[in-house]
């Protein structure tokens, strides 16, 4: 037995973890989530009743105000009867304008005329373009002046204003025209019949349509551009 002692040594505790110190997940956290943002997009249409379209589907009429996220794209169509659509393609950033007024463009309007009686001259600008029936094409807010004329009556201008809405057809009827008349006649007892009913006896004075017959029940005179009808 000996009665040496014998020394051990024994390693050092470990230093305490400093509560202080940053993690390695801490380092790599994630940034905050980016919020999105909202815009509102505007469209007025001209004309105020002209339909607006979203992905063709009528979303509304005359003016829509509609909310989109930023950086998207926004796609709409604005139509109307009698004019060309226009379709409208939007950027939706905050440095952009975004309201947006859409005029429509009115297409020509075609106007068909029709007389009475049907063979007579139609003139626009002075100019013969048809007999009894003419159609054509009209720029909207023009008014087109038709002098419509015939033998025997009355000429007529009627002045026609051109609308995106207007008449596609117009009749235009003309009236006889009316000479002034006077028939003598000798001997001056002899009857004068007009239309087959008696007008007078050895001469009559009065007023009538182009093309109105007269006869009197022996030889006479007239004063007029025919002895025996008016035209």
């Amino acid at each position: 037995r000996s009665d040496a002692m014998v020394m051990l040594e024994l390693p050092a505790p470990a230093p305490a973890a400093d509560a202080a110190a940053p993690s390695a997940a801490a380092k790599t956290a994630e940034p905050p989530e980016k919020k999105t943002v909202f815009l509102t997009v505007s469209i007025t249409a001209v004309p105020d009743d002209a339909e607006i379209l979203m992905n063709g589907v009528v979303v509304g009429r005359g003016s829509i105000s509609r909310i989109f996220p930023e950086d998207s794209r926004a796609a709409f169509r604005v139509r109307r009867a009698g004019y060309e659509e226009r379709d409208v393609s939007v950027d939706v950033r905050s440095s952009e304008p975004l309201g947006f007024t859409i005029e429509l463009k009115p297409l020509p309007k075609r106007i068909g005329i029709e007389t009475v009686p049907g063979d007579a001259d139609i003139k626009i600008d002075g100019r013969v373009v048809g007999k009894g029936r003419y159609a054509a094409s009209f720029a909207p807010g023009t008014t087109v002046a038709v002098t419509v004329s015939r033998a025997g009556f009355e000429d007529k201008t009627v002045e026609i204003p051109v609308t995106v809405d207007s008449a596609p057809a117009v009749r235009i009827a003309l009236g006889r025209a009316s000479r002034e008349v006077r028939v003598d006649v000798e001997p001056r007892d002899a009857r004068i019949l007009l239309g087959g009913a008696p007008a007078g006896t050895g001469s009559y004075r009065g007023t009538h349509d182009a093309g109105t017959a007269w006869r009197s029940a022996s030889s006479g005179r007239a004063t007029g551009a025919n002895p025996r009808r008016w035209r």
